[in-house]
């Protein structure tokens, strides 16, 4: 059984609508000593470390195909500063398109990037990307800077594009030892971009999992970027073990899933410290818990009967969880399938019902009916965003849903959807190969 990305939108802080379904990195906004810093949160807690190109690329696949217009890079750069989002747009993608306006160019993107409006901070994010290698000199003046503003922006781009940065994971290795949590944050988010070629900073980052309380967000960071490196990080289960063990919610229940991840181990009961978190109150902790035991595989059968409780739990607050983890320990669908259609009935618990049962893939057709029903109920965006999602992890499979998408990608206002929809349309559709 292939591992498949669901996302844990419990982790999110901002606003529901199904960011982490949408795009696989989350710009949000804190405040550290002073400085404003954007994290770009990586969401995929059930991820694939190959990973299928995320949707942020694909939306300006076709723009990126058209041909560049004829506007200079000052009338460019005063469109990223317009109050029309088409034109800012445009701007933005035709600015990709140039990487001889580089680096002058980053004056319209950056300030893109840090946009609430997700159309245009993620417009930016596809103009990095379509300027790819051809950034990557003109980062070496920001992440040498004293000034962390520019060394931020430097973390910022390297966040995006990832492994084609590779080259400064030495500076950022460096810059793990700064006293400014400002600086360790954003080298960590960058880190965590570069995969398992992250693993220079193996040592430095073991240590910083021994951060006080305060800084927690540093200890998840650590966990997410362990779960890159696999094998590599293995020396950590013990000191993960404690962090599950005495951890703040947050820091503890990350620690959970990077276990189950990292796991088995035939020297520490992670089964059993996470079978034991199925009985906390906490909401988080049983979600988080449930993953890890989920990504341990048929090691987790000693679980399997206080998992199969929870899939009975009448208050279906963990019931899709619980299915989908049952799903990737046993292999069977019949008992999953079942408790993830009573849960679709529910319209509380109906939105984590859906997006399980996408990540189940083709195996969860038989739910595409009611599913697809959802697609007709008025502003229910973050849900018809999940079941079009869905449609497209189900691949071919879900060959019924065409003309509903067909629908959405010819009408639907909102420009996401439609992008969400096309890509659906690809997965269940794909193209001969020449």
């Amino acid at each position: 059984m292939s591992l498949t990305q669901p996302t844990d939108r419990s982790s999110l802080t901002l606003p529901q609508r199904i960011w982490a379904n949408r795009f696989s990195l989350l710009a949000g906004f804190c405040l550290c000593v002073g400085l404003p810093v954007g994290l770009y949160w990586n969401q995929g807690l059930w991820r694939n470390l190959g990973g299928d190109k995320p949707l942020q690329e694909s939306v300006t696949d076709k723009s990126a195909k058209e041909a560049k217009s004829d506007k200079s890079l000052e009338e460019l750069l005063a469109a990223c500063k317009s109050e029309d989002e088409k034109l800012r747009i445009e701007a933005l993608l035709e600015l990709g398109q140039h990487p001889e306006y580089l680096p002058k160019s980053l004056e319209g993107i950056y300030p893109s990037l840090m946009q609430p409006n997700e159309v245009v901070r993620f417009a930016a994010e596809n103009a990095v990307r379509a300027l790819g290698k051809n950034m990557i000199p003109d980062l070496q003046p920001l992440l040498v800077a004293e000034d962390p503003k520019k060394y931020y922006e430097g973390c910022v781009y390297l966040t995006i594009l990832g492994l084609e940065g590779r080259e400064y994971i030495p500076r950022l290795v460096e810059k793990l030892d700064s006293e400014s949590l400002a600086d360790r944050m954003s080298t960590l988010f960058a880190l965590d971009a570069m995969g398992k070629e992250a693993a220079p900073a193996y040592d430095k980052l073991v240590k910083l999992l021994d951060v006080p309380d305060s800084q927690f967000n540093i200890q998840v960071r650590v966990c997410h970027i362990f779960r890159n490196l696999g094998e590599i990080a293995k020396p950590a289960i013990p000191r993960l073990m404690k962090l599950a063990d005495e951890g703040v919610p947050s820091a503890r229940t990350a620690a959970y899933v990077t276990l189950g991840m990292l796991g088995p181990s035939p020297d520490h009961d992670i089964v059993g410290l996470l079978t034991k978190r199925l009985d906390t109150f906490y909401l988080l902790d049983k979600e988080r818990a449930l993953i890890g035991l989920g990504y341990l595989g048929s090691n987790a059968k000693p679980a399997l009967e206080k998992i199969e409780g929870l899939m009975r739990d009448p208050e279906k607050s963990c019931q899709a969880e619980a299915a989908y983890a049952y799903w990737k320990i046993t292999g069977e669908s019949e008992k999953p399938l079942r408790t993830l259609e009573q849960c679709l009935d529910s319209y509380d618990f109906r939105m984590t019902a859906v997006e399980r049962a996408g990540d189940m893939g083709a195996v969860s057709v038989s739910l595409l009916p009611k599913m697809l029903k959802f697609l007709d109920e008025p502003d229910e965006t973050a849900v018809h965003e999940a079941v079009i999602l869905a449609c497209e992890r189900m691949g071919p499979a879900a060959k019924d849903a065409i003309p509903r998408l067909q629908t959405v990608l010819a009408n639907e206002q909102d420009y996401q959807l439609r992008e969400t929809a096309r890509k659906a349309l690809e997965a269940i559709q794909p193209k001969p190969e020449k």
